[in-house]
């Protein structure tokens, strides 16, 4: 007779049951063993426009699938932490980098149909701005003849400001994901993890961007009313 294992993952509701019950496994063979993809693109994880998206989830799913994608993360830190090197060794020399780094993470959710199965995937980007020193304003150079002197009028030299957003720039970082698959009963069936990578060049410039957009909007010095 065939001995069967249940091994406790993590716990949350099933489909609709007012109690938690836990994710199970038949047996160790049968444990859920992360699949890993080193070639990826954002195409690949963002679902289709009309995927079937699951009408209500259980209120605890998405913390506890948010802690899990939070400790896979930190377990992929031995891959992140010399892809950052890397990135940081090609840097222009001047630059500083900000205090704090920005983080965001996004959570794609689908259901199929048939099985009623959700996939939820999350992907998180990591971005550092690295920042050149605040350049200065021109100042004019002063007139070359004296009051009196005869001298014909100085040409008219007006100061260039130079805007927060003209400091150097340089954008580094990278991206990772994790798609989980839980059936209606609360069972963990399928783990992805797609592994970290360093943007995209379309995505530094784009971060770049933005960030110039957002440095543009902010009041202008010597400008009526506002202060810089």
């Amino acid at each position: 007779m065939r001995t069967v294992l249940c091994l406790l993952l993590v716990t949350w509701p099933a489909w609709g049951a007012p109690t938690p019950v836990g994710v199970s496994v038949a047996s160790e063979d049968d444990a859920v063993q992360p699949q890993q993809v080193t070639a990826w693109t954002l195409a690949d994880l963002r679902p289709a426009p009309d995927a079937p998206k699951p009408a209500a989830l259980p209120p605890d799913l998405e913390p506890l699938l948010r802690q899990r994608f939070l400790q896979t993360r930190l377990a992929l830190d031995d891959r992140t932490a010399p892809l950052l090197r890397r990135q940081k060794l090609k840097l222009p020399k001047g630059l500083t980098p900000p205090p704090k780094p920005a983080e965001e993470i996004q959570l794609w959710l689908t259901t199929d149909p048939e099985t009623g199965a959700v996939q939820a995937l999350f992907h998180l980007t990591w971005v550092q701005l690295w920042l050149g020193p605040t350049l200065e304003a021109r100042d004019c150079p002063p007139c070359p003849c004296s009051p009196g002197a005869g001298c014909a009028p100085c040409v008219a030299c007006v100061p260039k400001q130079h805007r927060p957003e003209d400091r150097p720039l340089a954008v580094i970082g990278y991206t990772l994901a994790v798609r989980y698959t839980v059936e209606p009963s609360g069972r963990l069936t399928a783990e992805t993890h797609y592994l970290p990578k360093p943007l995209t060049q379309p995505d530094v410039a784009r971060r770049a961007q933005r960030w110039r957009a957002a440095q543009r909007r902010r009041p202008r010095l010597n400008e009526p009313g506002q202060a810089f």
